[in-house]
């Protein structure tokens, strides 16, 4: 499968990204915003490098996140990008 420009055997698929047909509930397992690194954060949809740094700083100057709402104060996240990745997060 393509992935970012390259080939990937589907078994190196990254945790959010499913064969085609593939169905996955993302409630299975959902990111803890406040225990997940850079590249984890960066499997979320529509959250790249930068928009993944900005959750980390984020939590590094205001604490740990109290809800997956709180998101939406992070620089760089809207209303839209909060609505795509809300249920791929929670707060643990």
């Amino acid at each position: 499968l393509p992935f970012r420009g390259r080939e990937v055997p589907l078994g190196d698929l990254p945790p959010l990204v499913t064969a085609p047909g593939s169905p996955r509930s993302p409630a299975e397992n959902p990111i803890d915003l406040n225990g997940a690194d850079l590249a984890l954060l960066m499997t979320l949809p529509e959250i790249g490098e930068t928009r993944a740094a900005a959750i980390l700083t984020y939590r590094e100057t205001h604490g740990p996140f109290r809800s997956v709402d709180e998101l939406a104060a992070v620089e760089g996240i809207g209303p839209g990008i909060l609505e795509l990745v809300r249920e791929y997060v929670c707060v643990g």
